[in-house]
């Protein structure tokens, strides 16, 4: 009788001993897994400042100035933002060419185009270390922002006006209150001290530094230790400084007006292949504008799960197709389930489109291909 219970012992025994070092090794390794994964992280957000400044480069080239922090109207209306006038130098101008720049940012128009996300991630604006997606009205955020002495209302600085560039911050790490994407008012007081005011430069959940985008392109990692004195100096020389005026905030919070507007949403079914989807204030039509068809285009059915949310719940009863198509991407348009109306007269298709439609008998079809 001992033998069997010696070996249940050292069984036991030896199952411990694993559990224990399974434990050990657990607790060793995954720190070092999320060290590799913060630095990731922060690899990634040094990469999204290069490419921002990348753009605000060429778009300086191309214009000879940086954009305008924002631009505003005489009566102080805003229009548009600078994160806007980059999309053409972001390899965006399929979306900038769609965004009406004569129309205020959240004007019915614009409003839900450049606000809803449909620009597949924002194009770099975000910090994949800041888990804080949306502003206090649900909207999309910007984790990085501009210094207000060199980009603010309607401004036009340009690179000769800064005598020292590498060591004037161009752009940086936003410390808090985050700015929407497409608000005009988005810039920061580099003579702030680092993470000491919400509307200051500073990296929220990272204490060791921040990451600045100097005038001249680089980016520096600054460490915390450094001296207000020297990132206050960051700004700029005092013949670039701004009044008050231009560079002013907000007294309240943004609130998106209480109105009707259009919807809109950009599907990518192919390498620069654009597609865009209109809704009407009262949801009822839909005009879905298909761009042309690369040849080398894979069949890609990301854009139907994206189309099909985008759609859901809306009661479209007429919908307009139009551009260059395949039969079978007719299909999502007639899986709506309140569809009466499908108007194909200024489309281009390709592919059986009898068989397809054969299966929407309850749609009125017109101008069949």
């Amino acid at each position: 009788m001992s033998e069997p219970r010696t070996g249940r012992r050292i069984f036991w025994i030896e199952a411990i001993v694993v559990a224990v070092v399974v434990v050990v090794a657990a607790a060793l390794i995954l720190p070092a897994i999320q060290q590799a994964r913060e630095a990731a992280r922060r690899t990634q957000s040094r990469n999204n400042l290069k490419q921002l400044g990348l753009a605000l480069d060429n778009y300086h080239d191309t214009h000879q100035v940086f954009p305008p922090g924002g631009t505003f109207d005489a009566d102080g209306t805003p229009y548009q933002s600078w994160t806007v006038y980059l999309l053409p130098y972001m390899e965006a101008t399929p979306v900038y060419s769609v965004i009406d720049t004569g129309r205020p940012w959240d004007d019915p128009v614009n409003f839900d185009l450049i606000v809803s996300g449909s620009f597949g991630g924002g194009y770099g604006y975000r910090d994949p270390s800041v888990p804080i997606e949306k502003t206090e009205t649900g909207l999309r955020a910007i984790h990085y922002s501009p210094n207000q002495w060199l980009m603010y209302r309607n401004s036009s600085v340009r690179l000769n006006d800064i005598p020292d560039r590498g060591h004037t911050l161009l752009m940086a790490d936003a410390f808090g209150s985050y700015a929407a994407y497409g608000d005009p008012i988005n810039w920061r007081d580099a003579t702030l001290s680092y993470r000491t005011a919400p509307l200051g430069f500073g990296h929220p959940f990272r204490t060791s530094g921040t990451h600045v985008l100097f005038a001249d392109g680089h980016v520096e990692f600054v460490p915390e230790s450094v001296s207000p004195e020297i990132t206050a100096a960051y700004s700029g020389p005092e013949s670039l400084k701004p009044t008050p005026r231009l560079t002013a905030q907000r007294s309240e919070p943004y609130r998106i007006p209480d109105r009707p507007f259009w919807r809109y949403f950009l599907g990518d079914r192919g390498r620069k292949s654009i597609m865009r989807f209109t809704v009407s204030p009262d949801r009822l039509r839909l005009v879905a504008t298909f761009g042309a068809v690369p040849a080398d285009r894979r069949e890609d059915n990301r854009w139907r799960i994206d189309f099909a949310e985008f759609a859901r719940d809306m009661p479209i009863e007429d919908a307009a197709v139009t551009g260059m198509l395949t039969a079978d991407e007719l299909r999502p348009f007639l899986n709506l389930p309140h569809l009466k109306r499908l108007d194909l007269q200024e489309a281009q298709i390709e592919g059986d489109v009898a068989s397809v439609l054969s299966a929407a008998s309850h749609v009125e079809v017109i101008g069949t291909p």
